[in-house]
């Protein structure tokens, strides 16, 4: 059958599905500005962390426990990078990484 309408989780990315395919470049999605490259990965964005501890580390690796910062459940961040299995994050003035895969739009 047809694909969905809306956000759909691959393991490593978000992407957006629109009239059965994948969405690229900039949709507007609920009032806010999303933009997907041309393999249908959002790589800017908005998502909010869904793990129980949710943290942000300074670098795309999770060994820099110790360095990262808290972040309260439900704030949204800000994705403006995509990294991997990272999204680049900007949060409260600090830019870091979270996991994709802890992140839901």
């Amino acid at each position: 059958g047809k694909l969905q309408t809306g956000w759909s989780f691959s393991g490593t990315a978000w992407s957006y599905i629109r009239d059965g395919k994948y969405a690229t470049g900039v949709i507007t999605y609920q009032g806010k500005q999303f933009e997907i490259n041309k393999y249908g990965e959002m790589e800017k964005g908005w998502i909010t962390l869904r793990s129980k501890i949710k943290r942000m580390y300074p670098k795309p690796e999770t060994k820099f426990l110790l360095e990262s910062k808290p972040v309260k459940d439900g704030d949204i961040l800000e994705v403006i990078g995509k990294q991997g299995i990272w999204y680049q994050v900007k949060y409260q003035g600090e830019i870091g990484y979270v996991r994709i895969f802890e992140s839901v739009v």
